[in-house]
């Protein structure tokens, strides 16, 4: 009976303690910097989906990321997030440019401050390396070498990410 009391503590504690690991393993990572007219400001928290169907060519395999303030509920307009600064991409790997498929951002729209009125979208596309695409984790790097202007806002981004893959779409 000492003996099957144990072993059974031994079988908890070795399952709890994978459990403990493969939690830690899938937790979303975001580290880096986003910075808006000069402020630094923590973008802690990213979000990326496939897309149902690519922006160039239907087949091509296209993901939306977004980096934000606060965590996104299910229910949220993608296209607003009221109250958050935010970086928002989209990455596809596609031939469009060239003779073989090419991973590029292809969208980038960027909220300077949680009580900007509006959104910087366009102007020059960051480098991203993706070290993984799925089929359920999605990790890489993000950034812009050098400050980007626009009107009369300056951004800049460096942000690395190991996120899993949720099941949302833009709206």
């Amino acid at each position: 009976m000492r003996m099957a009391l144990r072993s059974l503590s031994v079988a908890i504690v070795f399952i709890w303690s994978a459990g403990a690991v493969l939690a830690t393993e899938a937790k979303p990572k975001v580290s880096g910097t986003f910075v808006a007219n000069g402020k630094t400001i923590a973008l802690p928290y990213a979000y990326v989906w496939a897309e149902k169907e690519g922006f160039y060519d239907k087949s091509d395999p296209t993901w939306t990321i977004v980096f934000v303030e606060h965590p996104i509920d299910d229910e949220e307009d993608l296209d607003f997030l009221p109250g958050t600064a935010w970086v928002k991409l989209g990455i596809t790997r596609s031939a469009e440019f060239s003779d073989e498929p090419e991973l590029q951002v292809y969208s980038q729209s960027v909220k300077l401050s949680a009580d900007a009125m509006g959104n910087v979208s366009g102007g020059k596309y960051p480098k991203i390396e993706l070290t993984s695409t799925g089929p359920d984790h999605f990790a890489g790097h993000v950034y812009h070498e050098k400050v980007q202007e626009f009107s009369d806002d300056t951004f800049q981004y460096d942000l690395t990410f190991d996120l899993l893959l949720t099941e949302r779409e833009s709206d």
